[in-house]
């Protein structure tokens, strides 16, 4: 399995007969949301085998997750699928703006919090979606497909701010928790690769989510995304935890960084 960390949220994951593009924004056209400014990283579009099942994956409509030109990657890919959360604008306005025909919606499965399905790709090739709802908007994804389980966590993640009262930070803990339990995996089945949260924003509670993961979820790789270019979180948390000898916390050094994962 081999996985490029795009930029920001933004990953590939390349499996044998299936390509996994998560909260991918590695557009050249320029946008006025602040959110993909240059305060973080965009990275580039990775180059894709097109000859395998493509799935576009979007978790929410936040302009660091999400940009509306994944829909022209339908043009140029022939065995393509999206997967999108229903917080993201898709009115019949939209749609006619997009120029999102009849046939493409057989292509877009639209999906909310606490869901479970099974995709059918090309060549009746199934991929097992669950999701939950995320703390801040949208959903986090478990996709099963070609034998390997991956988490994405979209902007699911322990919001616990310092300026919050301490009853809002409690209420954060226990939904937190109570979603993440949710997840529905065999006693045997493990999480091949989860796509974490380090988002230094979060001063003093930063690690306290990553920390949560890893003690509730099977994990094996780890790769953390929304550091917003602070990479050095990574070898902060490393040198300040000991992680369980199954799991591989890697270190991303910027865009279009890649790793190869047993």
């Amino acid at each position: 399995m081999r996985v490029e960390y795009i930029g920001h949220s933004g990953v590939l994951v390349e499996l044998p007969n299936t390509n996994l593009l998560f909260d991918v924004i590695a557009f050249p056209q320029v946008t006025s949301d602040p959110l993909r400014s240059l305060q973080h990283d965009v990275g580039n579009m990775p180059h894709i085998d097109m000859s395998k099942d493509t799935v576009i994956l979007a978790s929410h409509s936040h302009g660091d997750h999400y940009a509306e030109q994944i829909w022209t990657l339908r043009h140029s890919f022939p065995h393509i699928h999206y997967i999108i959360s229903k917080d993201i604008p898709f009115s019949s306005g939209v749609r006619k703006r997009l120029d999102i025909t009849g046939e493409d919606m057989d292509r877009i499965t639209r999906v909310r919090g606490y869901s479970s399905s099974d995709i059918t790709l090309s060549d009746n090739h199934i991929l097992h979606l669950q999701t939950i709802p995320a703390t801040d908007e949208g959903v986090a994804f478990l996709v099963k497909v070609d034998g390997r389980i991956i988490y994405h966590a979209g902007d699911h993640h322990l919001w616990v701010w310092e300026g919050n009262t301490a009853k809002q930070n409690d209420d954060m803990r226990e939904v937190f928790l109570r979603t993440l339990s949710r997840l529905e995996l065999d006693d045997s089945e493990k999480i091949d690769v989860a796509f974490l949260l380090l988002d230094g924003r979060l001063e003093s509670t930063a690690y306290e989510g990553m920390d949560t993961y890893i003690e509730m979820l099977p994990l094996h790789h780890i790769i953390p995304i929304h550091q917003w270019k602070n990479y050095g979180l990574t070898d902060s948390y490393i040198s300040e935890r000991k992680l369980p000898s199954y799991i591989t916390l890697h270190k991303v050094t910027g865009e279009n960084c890649s790793f190869t994962l047993e």
